[in-house]
């Protein structure tokens, strides 16, 4: 819990440091976002490389592929919404390939972001309570990017009213 002047009763997660401006990548609050944002995509990624060699039903397959690409989104959405540009991984995780990878451009990630969603959004069904979250993250991202200027976030913030 933090006092309205960012102190906190428990400094066990960092937080006085980020109230104080003094924290570090290494700081347990930030360094656990990251790392569980990127396990989290590490998961959906294998999934998505690995779901076309399983024999199953094509309406489940999609459903499920379309729920993956709506969890990498949302991992991406809290990373680039707190750190701005971050590494852009879409494969299998491979730590000799990417270990070292430069982060990509805001603007790269927040397209991927704005892609799945996209592509979830046009396969799930309209029953899941979490699908109408699909234009409601595509049009939040278009706000907070100043997105909704153009064409394609002023649709994306009306579907949200359709929905």
């Amino acid at each position: 819990m933090i006092t309205s002047n960012a102190m906190p009763y428990n400094e066990a997660n960092g937080t006085q440091a980020i109230g104080k401006g003094t924290h570090m990548s290494t700081t347990p609050l930030i360094a656990s976002l990251w790392k569980d944002c990127y396990t989290g995509i590490g998961r959906t990624n294998t999934f998505l490389d690995n779901i076309g060699n399983v024999t199953m039903d094509d309406a489940l397959k999609s459903r499920m592929t379309g729920e993956a690409k709506f969890l990498r989104a949302f991992y991406y959405f809290y990373l680039s919404d707190r750190f701005g540009g971050v590494p852009l991984i879409l494969e299998t995780p491979n730590a000799d390939k990417q270990a070292s990878l430069p982060r990509d451009t805001k603007e790269a990630v927040v397209n991927q972001i704005l892609k799945d969603l996209t592509e979830a959004a046009e396969v799930l069904p309209k029953y899941l309570s979490f699908e109408p979250t699909c234009p409601l993250e595509r049009a939040g991202r278009c706000l907070s990017d100043d997105r909704w200027k153009n064409d394609s976030g002023i649709t994306s913030i009306r579907s949200v009213k359709a929905v």
